[in-house]
């Protein structure tokens, strides 16, 4: 698939993701303004499922052209697991660092813990969890790294592409300053780009929104003080 094609189901998915969301909720075509976020989950797997359908029903594709091939899953889940240990090096690293600049900046990292408190995900149900920690990241990796980073490469280079798509992926987050979501989109990306599956991309995603929702429960319960 071209780059161009990529990018009209990309900027469809995103488009769609309201509107599928809406009708499911039995709102008609008038998406709220806050759509919930297991709603917006369940439109997006619908819409991951017609795109795996015209990709291998009408365009001949494989799974594996999208990094979905399990030929060496024990590799591949090894290595993923072996690079989420250096990724908690980074994690650990970037919030210390986060916490070094709100100490510079405010005196107290007091702003940074309200801040990670307010978050819906210090409070949120089980299926806001799972979608988080466990769908979203691999609906991501399909989309973005599947489905953008090879024509994407083929297309800048591997380093251009890499930081090209991270931007977008950031981009893509509906948060002030995603530098974590760009970081991680760094990441991902050589995963995929190293390996060519994206179960090793996969693996490192669950882990670190699985380590910013624990992270963001600890400072919640005063288990961690920051």
């Amino acid at each position: 698939m071209g780059l161009p094609e990529a990018c009209l189901w990309l900027a469809l998915f995103f488009l769609l993701t309201p509107y599928l969301g809406a009708l499911l909720l039995g709102l008609g075509l008038t998406p709220p303004e806050h759509l919930p976020i297991e709603t917006r989950v369940l439109a997006q797997i619908l819409l991951t499922l017609i795109f795996l359908a015209y990709f291998v029903g009408f365009r001949r594709g494989k799974l594996a052209d999208l990094g979905l091939g399990l030929a060496r899953p024990h590799r591949e889940i090894a290595w993923g697991l072996a690079a989420c240990s250096v990724m908690g090096l980074v994690y650990l690293a970037g919030l210390g660092l986060t916490w070094l600049g709100f100490l510079w900046w405010y005196g107290s990292a007091d702003k940074l813990a309200a801040w990670v408190r307010a978050s819906p995900i210090s409070h949120a149900s089980s299926a806001y969890l799972l979608s988080v920690c466990l769908a979203i990241p691999v609906l991501e990796e399909i989309w973005f790294r599947g489905l953008m980073y090879p024509p994407m490469r083929l297309n800048l280079g591997r380093w251009p592409a890499i930081v090209f798509l991270s931007a977008i992926f950031a981009a893509a987050h509906d948060t002030a300053l995603p530098i974590t979501q760009f970081i991680g989109g760094l990441a991902f990306a050589w995963a995929y780009e190293r390996r060519q599956s994206l179960i090793a991309p996969i693996i490192l995603h669950i882990a670190g929104n699985s380590v910013l929702v624990v992270i963001g429960w600890a400072i919640q319960e005063g288990i961690l003080r920051l």
